[in-house]
């Protein structure tokens, strides 16, 4: 009876260095765009870390916010014309994909997502885009005071007041809020355009009390 040589399935070194380099590979589980790298070269990095950040750009969406008489003109679907500033003179189409359901606390404004298909990759996450609502008509102007001057009303603490100045006497006076614009509130009731108030400080002044106002 002739004997024969018995051998191992157990993979040559060089397939075991192969399997090796396989486990150090990353590979993307979708074509995207690296828009923040944690490692580098040589770095020792642990398994809970984060290598990549990837991002998928082939759409990108653009968030605003729009008073309450603009949302009413907004539904799901619609196409919307937007610019970039980065990219002067290009115009890009988005359709409403989100219309929040509430207005913010503090700002009073409804949050509306609009998504666009990101032809050619131009567009890039962080970019200012502008856009114009077809068909919407402009707000009419309205008054607007500095955050600083609007203070809690001392009679009815549910209410606001502003210090305005009347000749050179400050004079309490309860106002309506309306929408913000970054440091500056709308006053829907109670001051008229051209008034003067005390933009800081105000509660340091009583209704009737003189006050010299400084060019």
């Amino acid at each position: 009876m002739a004997g024969a040589e018995m051998s191992s399935n157990a993979p040559s070194p060089a397939a075991t260095a192969k399997l090796s380099e396989k486990d150090t590979s990353l590979v993307a589980p979708f074509a995207a765009a690296v828009v923040q790298r944690n490692v580098d070269l040589g770095m020792l990095a642990s398994s809970a870390q984060p290598a990549y950040t990837l991002a998928d750009i082939g759409t990108v969406k653009a968030l605003f916010g729009v008073p309450d008489t603009v949302v009413v003109q907004l539904r799901h679907g619609q196409s919307i014309p937007l610019s970039v500033e980065a990219l002067p003179g290009q115009e890009f189409r988005g359709t409403v994909t989100s219309i929040a359901s509430v207005a913010d606390s503090e700002t009073r404004l409804f949050q509306v997502e609009v998504t666009i298909a990101n032809q050619g990759m131009l567009l890039k996450p962080g970019m200012i885009a502008s856009l114009a609502l077809e068909g919407a008509k402009p707000a009419p102007p309205v008054p607007v005071v500095p955050v600083s001057a609007v203070v809690r009303d001392r009679s009815h603490p549910a209410d606001f007041t502003v210090m305005v100045v009347e000749g050179k006497v400050a004079k309490a006076r309860r106002v309506g809020l309306g929408s913000t614009f970054g440091e500056l509130l709308a006053v829907t009731s109670g001051v008229k355009p051209g008034e003067l108030v005390i933009r800081a400080g105000g509660t340091m002044v009583n209704d009737g009390e003189a006050v010299e106002v400084i060019p």
